[in-house]
């Protein structure tokens, strides 16, 4: 019998997230070509990444249910830039929480948008950051990647690497994390392993 403090309840994997509205995109837009602005200023070469990349890839847009933009910093060219990173992004009204420690980053808020800028270090054949490995091939020629009518770099080819990380990534999952998300991007780097490095 089903536990009564249960009942009605969905598990964490399962729950998913609200859309966001049309004018939290445009705001989620507007914050990121302030983002791109104020690093392309600086000189700190970046990535679109993650679930921007993904939206932007499927269908050139946002994805509704995705509450913050993934940014790669490589860090032999921001590393050492974070004082000037922070105080930039401050001057420009985004609210700034920093991340220090070997794999550090940035968390900007602005417009009700949350942008992280991780700091991507290389190690081998892979770029690292926390609790995140890629091959670092795919950063080693620039993509670009149209998102409302902007261009952004990004990993190359796109598509590569979204499969390397979602696994499937043309099917689109609602989940506020997930175990499914986490299976497939497993599954889908042992494949490269085993490609990379099998018999």
């Amino acid at each position: 019998m089903k536990s009564l403090g249960r009942i009605g309840k969905r598990s964490p994997a399962r729950q998913s997230l609200p859309d966001r509205s049309d004018r939290d995109l445009e705001l989620q837009n507007l914050g990121l070509v302030e983002v791109s602005e104020i690093l392309e200023a600086i000189g700190v070469h970046y990535f679109l990444v993650e679930g921007a990349l993904l939206g932007a890839v499927r269908g050139g847009d946002f994805i509704r249910w995705d509450w913050d933009v993934g940014i790669a910093l490589m860090g032999h060219d921001s590393a050492a830039k974070p004082a000037i990173l922070r105080e930039s992004f401050e001057q420009s009204g985004f609210t700034v929480e920093t991340t220090s420690g070997p794999y550090p980053k940035l968390n900007l808020r602005k417009y009700g948008s949350k942008y992280e800028l991780c700091f991507w270090t290389k190690r081998g054949r892979m770029l690292v950051r926390l609790g995140r490995r890629v091959p670092s091939k795919f950063f080693e020629t620039v993509g670009s990647v149209k998102l409302r009518n902007r261009l952004y770099p990004c990993p190359h080819p796109p598509e590569e690497y979204l499969a390397f990380y979602y696994g499937n990534w043309n099917i689109p999952v609602r989940s506020m994390h997930s175990a499914s998300s986490h299976s497939k991007r497993l599954r889908t780097r042992v494949r490269y392993w085993l490609s990379q490095f099998g018999p």
